[in-house]
């Protein structure tokens, strides 16, 4: 594959989205993931859906590219803009529970080992302190809208509810605990 511009001249709008896509999703299957490759498929879809607007597939696999680079703000906002076209879609609906998952369960990580070396220190500094507390709020925001799409998915509710622990909100934690042990045991 290279990186030549593809000759879109005198093509349909929908001919020259589908050309690009076309491209971008044999480069990914091939295993596009070097940087140099993801950007060239990130570009070429990203020039698809600019001929369509509309198509959902387009946001969807730029969706995927994102999430395999680990950029889940851009992913989540591709899904955002495929369920907006079709609010319906399962299977969007699917991964944008799962990328808000991992994102919240990326800065509860990032909260608790903060949070460590907080412990660590004798007087730990208030900006610290302040730091791992909003990283906890902002997984509880990532886990909520996870559970949002997915509401019977007992494990985001459990982290979600470790977050809550760690923001001393016990009431809010013991509500999602249970919650959490219902679904279990309504699953065996």
């Amino acid at each position: 594959m290279d990186d030549n511009p593809i000759d879109v001249g005198g093509l349909l709008p929908s001919d020259r989205s589908s050309r690009f896509y076309e491209r971008a999703k044999l480069l990914f299957q091939r295993g596009g993931g070097t940087s140099v490759e993801l950007e060239l498929i990130i570009r070429d879809v990203s020039a698809a859906s600019a001929y369509s607007p509309n198509e959902v597939k387009y946001y969807f696999f730029l969706a995927k590219v994102f999430q395999q680079s680990l950029d889940f703000a851009s992913a989540i906002f591709c899904l955002r803009n495929a369920l907006r076209l079709d609010g319906h879609n399962r299977l969007a609906k699917d991964t944008l529970a799962e990328i808000q998952l991992k994102r919240g369960q990326e800065c509860m990580g990032e909260a608790i080992n903060l949070q460590r070396e907080a412990s660590a220190r004798k007087n730990p500094p208030a900006k610290l302190i302040n730091q791992y507390k909003g990283l906890y709020q902002i997984a509880v925001v990532y886990f909520q809208a996870s559970l949002e799409i997915d509401r019977d998915n007992y494990k985001t509710q459990m982290f979600k509810a470790v977050c809550h622990i760690h923001a001393n909100q016990l009431h809010e934690a013991l509500e999602l605990l249970n919650r959490s042990i219902h679904l279990i045991k309504g699953k065996k």
